[in-house]
């Protein structure tokens, strides 16, 4: 039986594999997710034939299957995948590897998502932590950490300090030149729906057209992604009084309703009302 290779350095064979996990990436961040699945089968496929389920290219094909599941609000799916990942790191001991780290952030935001708190502000509170000591308080690796530690602040109730990270995310994205990715619309969509708990619609406003240019440019097919953006438009809408517009994007919303995972059952409920 031929050993599992341990080199981290991939050879000619290991590069197609990473290269159609990428691809694969990339399609489920589109909503492109039947056609991610096929690149995603055959690399999980080719690494695990090559590696040990504890190495760093099999977390790294975990973390992508799982963020396909995440993309598609399968979130207890993705949830059991990145669990198996924290578990893999740390008994290799792999705290500070870069695939660790990305993965044990999807789960802080999808155990957000699930509601389990306490389990999520844990896995964002490391997955920062290791960011920081890899980057230091710049990039965009270290931005996108720190916004979904914003997340985990504001689900905690504390919007004014959740605001603040979100800004300084975005601060390390343009300091690094990167102003238009998903990522930093994932920002400002984020700080969209923040500004509104603090009682600021017109600037929610301003972020939502930020998130929606990138968005339409990006991941037009992303009916999660859309769903996310149109219900909170409608909310910064009805904030400033404009009901018939924010009724009719909400009767928009709820026609997307295979996706209606990214939003929480009050969210919805809610859309559903303001559409009536």
């Amino acid at each position: 039986m031929t050993p599992k290779k341990s080199s981290t350095n991939p050879g000619p064979g290991d590069q197609n594999a990473l290269l159609l996990e990428h691809l694969g990436r990339l399609l489920a961040e589109r909503g492109d997710y039947a056609e991610a699945e096929v690149p995603l089968r055959e690399s999980a496929g080719m690494i695990a034939t090559l590696f040990a389920p504890d190495h760093p290219f099999s977390i790294g094909a975990l973390g992508a299957q799982a963020a396909l599941a995440y993309e598609r609000q399968r979130y207890d799916e993705a949830a059991a995948l990145l669990s198996r990942s924290a578990e893999a790191c740390d008994a290799a001991e792999l705290e500070g590897d870069t695939r660790c780290i990305a993965n044990r952030q999807l789960l802080a935001d999808t155990l957000l998502r699930l509601g389990r708190l306490d389990e999520a502000a844990v896995a964002s509170s490391r997955s920062l932590d290791q960011r920081r000591k890899r980057v230091g308080e710049s990039g965009p690796d270290y931005a996108n950490a720190l916004r979904t530690q914003a997340s985990v602040l504001r689900a905690r109730g504390d919007a004014t300090s959740a605001l603040a990270a979100f800004d300084a995310a975005l601060a390390a994205n343009l300091k690094a030149g990167v102003s238009a990715n998903l990522d930093v619309a994932n920002l400002h969509g984020e700080r969209a729906r923040t500004l509104l708990l603090l009682g600021k619609p017109e600037q929610a406003l301003s972020s939502l057209d930020a998130a929606e240019t990138i968005v339409q440019r990006l991941a037009a097919h992303n009916r999660g992604r859309r769903l996310r953006l149109l219900a909170t438009r409608a909310d910064a809408l009805l904030a400033l009084r404009r009901d018939t517009e924010a009724t009719a994007l909400a009767r928009e919303a709820i026609s997307l309703q295979d996706a209606r995972g990214v939003l929480d059952s009050g969210e919805w409920e809610h859309m559903q009302t303001l559409a009536r």
